[in-house]
């Protein structure tokens, strides 16, 4: 027969987007005081939908804090000369605080030419190992660890992803905390973009679920973590929507601001 747990934890869900609100609020009013005007150049290939509604949602974000976004759009069936050229442009551009370039990009285009052309100095997704900034999604993710309340001395950290890179930076950003390497995890962070992948088995009972995931099940967006099976066991758990998306379109525009900042010789 089935186990269930004798006394269910009070599984608190990590409100990604207050957190965000509350970032950009506070983004609102640095730009307010510093007189400045923060611009991101975004670079979109194609017309996939989800793709259009990130972007579109960075837009909105921008305008909301006073960071003015220039959209610039790359037919599909463009050459890759054609996405190189545009990113080029924006590295030259005055006006131009930072850069970003929507992923993943249609098939025949090579993502890592084109991170390798972005000017370290204007990279505002933080893909450069040499970017003056961090990655916005890492950021996230740290946020939410941090409104987890987990005290990273003495528990284990476990990164499951898609991303080689993406493990790597989160697992040293972890360990530089105080987290150790460890299976199943005190905090788990999921990326691999699979339904119901993280399940209790590789939490340990009371832990912290960070899920990064996003999928589409039907008219639902739905995450990487089994959430129903871990409501209840965990003691905090970020949702899928509202959890590390709108945290990490907040966290682009620090980067932005930080990069406009870094631009105008602002100290602080």
């Amino acid at each position: 027969m089935p186990t269930t747990d004798v006394n269910p934890i009070e599984t608190r869900l990590l409100d990604g987007k207050e957190l965000a609100r509350r970032i950009r609020a506070e983004i609102a009013t640095e730009i307010e005081r510093l007189k400045l005007t923060p611009s991101l150049g975004v670079i979109l290939v194609g017309d996939d939908p989800a793709s259009k509604l990130y972007v579109s949602l960075k837009g909105k974000a921008g305008a909301e804090v006073g960071i003015r976004c220039h959209l610039i759009e790359i037919p599909a069936d463009a050459k890759p000369e054609a996405l190189l050229a545009a990113v080029h442009d924006l590295n030259h551009r005055p006006d131009i605080d930072g850069i970003l370039v929507q992923f993943p990009l249609p098939p025949g285009f090579d993502p890592q030419a084109v991170i390798d052309v972005i000017d370290p100095a204007k990279d505002a997704d933080g893909f450069r190992a040499d970017s003056p900034v961090a990655s916005p999604l890492i950021e996230a993710v740290l946020e939410l660890v941090r409104a987890s309340e987990l005290e990273p001395q003495g528990h284990s950290a476990k990164v499951w992803a898609n991303s080689p890179v993406f493990t790597e930076r989160l697992m040293s950003r972890l360990t530089t905390l105080g987290f150790v390497p460890g299976e199943p995890a005190d905090l788990a962070v999921v990326a691999v973009g699979k339904p119901r992948y993280l399940t209790m088995d590789k939490v340990k009972p009371g832990g912290v679920v960070i899920d990064v995931g996003t999928n589409r099940e039907g008219d639902k967006v739905v995450g990487d973590a089994d959430a129903a099976s871990l409501m209840g066991r965990v003691s905090a758990m970020s949702p899928v929507p509202g959890g590390v998306g709108p945290l990490t379109v907040a966290m682009l525009m620090k980067n932005v601001l930080a990069l406009a900042k870094r631009r105008a010789n602002i100290k602080g």
